[in-house]
C-alpha cells in the first residue's frame, strides 16, 4: 500500500506540474506516513522514498482529519540535505507547503502563496536525487527556428564591459540580433 501511495500522490504532483495548474488540491483528508523500496519512476528505479503528508509526526496525529483542504503549487518546494544519526546515507528532503490566501482590501485581488507550512514532503537517497527530479520536474526542450544565439562571452564582445549603456552585455548583444 505504501508503493501506492507514494506514487499516486507523485503523479498527481507531476500531472499538475506538467498540465501548470498552480493550486493543486490533495485528496488526501488525514495525516499520514507511508515510504517504498524499489520504485520505478518513467525509466529510472529509485530504491528508497519516504513520504509525509500533513502537518505532524506526532503519532497521536496520525490519520486524524484535516480541517483544511491541502493545497500545493507544484512548482514551489524547498529543498534541503540531511542524514540520519545511524545511516550512513545521505538524503535530499523536498518539502511543499500549504497555499494561503490573502485577503487584500478592494480593488485589489486577492493573493495565494505557499505559507510556512509544511503539508507534503519526500525524503529520497541523495545519490538519486536527481532521478527524482527528472521525473517530477521533467525539462522541455524547446527549438526556435531563425533565432540566433549570441553569448555574452562571444569574442564579438570582447573589450565591451557590463558597466551600463552603451556597453551593457545584453544591449550590445541584442543589436547584433
Amino acid at each position: 500500500m505504501g508503493s501506492f501511495l507514494v506514487s499516486s500522490i507523485i503523479e498527481a504532483i507531476r500531472k499538475a506540474k506538467i498540465d501548470r495548474i498552480t493550486n493543486r488540491e490533495l485528496d488526501q483528508k488525514k495525516n499520514f506516513v507511508a515510504y517504498t523500496d524499489d520504485i520505478k519512476l518513467g525509466n529510472n528505479a529509485i530504491t528508497y522514498i519516504g513520504l509525509k503528508i500533513g502537518y505532524s509526526l506526532d503519532p497521536t496525529d496520525l490519520l486524524k482529519e484535516f480541517s483544511e483542504t491541502l493545497k500545493i503549487d507544484p512548482s514551489e518546494y524547498s529543498k534541503s540535505n540531511f542524514s540520519y544519526e545511524n545511516d550512513n546515507e545521505k538524503y535530499v528532503k523536498y518539502e511543499f507547503h500549504q497555499l494561503e490566501m490573502t485577503q487584500l482590501p478592494a480593488p485589489y485581488i486577492n493573493t495565494i502563496k505557499p505559507g510556512e507550512k509544511t503539508v507534503v514532503q519526500f525524503v529520497v537517497k541523495e545519490s538519486e536525487a536527481d532521478k527524482f527530479e527528472e521525473y517530477l520536474y521533467f525539462t522541455e526542450e524547446v527549438l526556435i527556428d531563425g533565432v540566433n544565439w549570441i553569448s555574452q562571452t562571444n569574442s564579438t564582445f570582447s573589450g565591451e564591459t557590463c558597466w551600463g549603456p552603451p556597453n551593457w552585455c545584453c544591449y550590445t548583444a541584442s543589436k547584433d540580433m
